[in-house]
């Protein structure tokens, strides 16, 4: 795992819910505007990687909850988690 490229100081809205046909639990997070385009940068650069290098390490407390692999940018200041979270850990 390579080092860390944000931190909660970094996110400026998070939100959890079910997707659309109330199954998976998500996260939506809004970065800051000084984080937005540094994290396009990065997932752009995980797009162009195979597996396992295309995935993004999501850490909580210091464990690793979920690593999802990144097929397309995160731009606009947003992204959506949605890889094999559970209720607990969307809305933790």
């Amino acid at each position: 795992m390579g080092p860390a490229a944000g931190t909660g100081a970094d996110i400026a809205d998070c939100t959890a819910g079910q997707d659309a046909g109330g199954g998976d639990w998500q996260v939506l997070l809004r970065f800051t505007p000084s984080k937005a385009g540094s994290f396009a940068t990065l997932t752009g650069r995980l797009t162009a990687r195979s597996d396992p290098g295309n995935q993004l390490a999501i850490v909580l407390d210091g464990a690793v909850v979920s690593h999802p692999y990144r097929s397309q940018a995160a731009t606009g200041g947003a992204a959506t988690i949605s890889a094999g979270l559970t209720e607990d850990l969307g809305k933790g």
